[in-house]
């Protein structure tokens, strides 16, 4: 798993470096914007986990899913929040939405709803996998708890960024349905009506 682990953490390098590129920025704007997506989605969990089994295996095992939690907060605050692409010139944010779309960001929707579940769940699967073994049920329901509380918490101290943005409560979201219109519709002919 180790071995994993830093072959995903080279590939990213690698993808990261790609991006420094400025003739490629020029020649394959697409493969840009999916470089940068595929970093904004995977760096937080592959950062996480090998920062963890490094963490975990300098001190002792039973608290790697507590450092595992702060490092998660840690890249949802920094990647999970809506940022704004570096490859999308303010011409094509016209295009594709205008007036500060989400459309512009890094991520979709879905990448940033999976980016919370991973913060909200992993640190406790973590926590299961160590101590299933362990007969003391009443202490595990409250560490598994102290666990899922603060990611929670950090999610909803991160609303002020739109740190929920993926749910559809932001106010730079298009709306689901058009608006209705105020206009006065011209009078139909009495077979039309």
């Amino acid at each position: 798993m180790l071995y994993i682990s830093c072959v995903q953490v080279l590939f990213l390098v690698g993808v990261w470096a790609t991006l420094q590129f400025r003739w490629l920025q020029l020649q394959h704007p697409g493969v840009m914007l999916a470089s940068e997506k595929l970093l904004f989605a995977t760096c937080p969990t592959v950062a996480a986990v090998v920062q963890t089994w490094a963490f975990g295996a300098s001190t002792s095992i039973e608290s790697t899913p507590y450092f595992l939690l702060i490092l998660l907060s840690i890249y949802y605050y920094l990647f999970a929040l809506p940022t704004k692409s570096s490859f999308v010139s303010k011409t094509e944010a016209v295009a594709v939405g205008g007036r500060g779309s989400f459309q512009m960001c890094i991520l979709d929707t879905y990448e940033s709803a999976a980016q919370a579940v991973v913060l909200v769940f992993a640190p406790a699967a973590v926590y299961l996998v160590l101590t299933c073994r362990s007969p003391e049920l009443w202490m595990h329901m409250w560490n598994l708890m102290l666990l899922t509380s603060p990611p929670t918490l950090v999610i909803c101290l991160c609303s002020k960024r739109d740190s929920l943005w993926w749910l559809g409560t932001s106010p730079l979201l298009p709306p689901l349905r058009p608006p209705v219109s105020t206009q006065e519709t011209p009078d139909l002919p009495q077979h039309m009506a």
